[in-house]
Order: structure tokens, then C-alpha cells, then sequence
């Protein structure tokens, strides 16, 4: 989030304390039962039932779709990504990656594709 003004400035943090604040009082409002039905809608989906959320699931859900919206303003085009050589902020490396290695492959096309090919390269020639 580096190099991304809004980030850096005391409004973020302010923003964050009350994105926060609203998850945990919408998390408060969920009873036991709310989670355990939720459970049961998981295992259900899981199974390929058609399900529903419950209120207080799509309540939490819209909430922190609202919050991602509005970070995703702040971000524009910039895309986050670490490589290898990121670092943190006492300049150690972030994460364990392997060396990107890139691999080619050639696969030889099916007698299918080899038709489709084929016909695409004649109506080509014969424009």
C-alpha cells in the first residue's frame, strides 16, 4: 500500500477503526444458533443443495463487500504483488519464494484441431 497517499494518511486509519467496529458489532449480533445454521447452509452447499444466507450472513457478507469496494477506489489500476525480492520493513525478505522459473511446453493439437487449423488457414489464403 506503499506510494498510495490515502494509505499513508491518519484518514485510513480512521476509516479502518470503523470498518472494524462495524464487523464486530455485526459479528456481536450473531447468537450461536445464527453460526450453527450458518454451518448447516455450508455443509448443505457443499453437498450441492441450494441454500440461502442468513440475514446475519449477508449482512457481514455486504459489509465487507462495501469496505473491498472502497479500498478498490483508493487502488485504481496499481496491482500488489510480491516477488521474491520483496522486502519488509526492516528490509527483510517477506516470503520464501522459489526462483520464478519459466517452462515451455509444446503439445501437439488434436486431429480436431488440426481440421479447425486447417479450414481457418484456407479461408485466410483465399481472402
Amino acid at each position: 500500500m506503499l506510494n498510495i497517499r490515502h494509505f499513508t494518511a491518519l484518514e485510513c486509519q480512521q476509516e479502518e477503526r470503523e470498518d472494524m467496529k462495524v464487523l464486530r458489532r455485526i459479528r456481536a449480533k450473531r447468537t450461536a444458533a445464527d453460526k450453527q445454521a450458518d454451518l448447516d447452509r455450508a455443509a448443505a452447499a457443499l453437498r450441492g443443495e441450494v441454500v440461502t444466507e442468513s440475514n446475519s450472513a449477508r449482512e457481514l457478507r455486504a459489509a465487507g463487500i462495501r469496505i473491498a469496494r472502497r479500498y478498490r477506489e483508493y487502488m485504481g489500476n496499481r496491482i500488489i504483488r510480491r516477488s521474491v525480492t520483496s522486502l519488509n520493513y526492516d528490509g527483510k525478505p517477506i516470503n520464501d519464494l522459489i526462483p520464478y522459473v519459466t517452462i515451455n511446453l509444446y503439445c501437439l493439437p488434436t486431429d480436431k484441431e488440426l481440421d479447425i487449423i486447417r479450414q481457418v488457414r484456407e479461408e485466410a489464403t483465399m481472402k
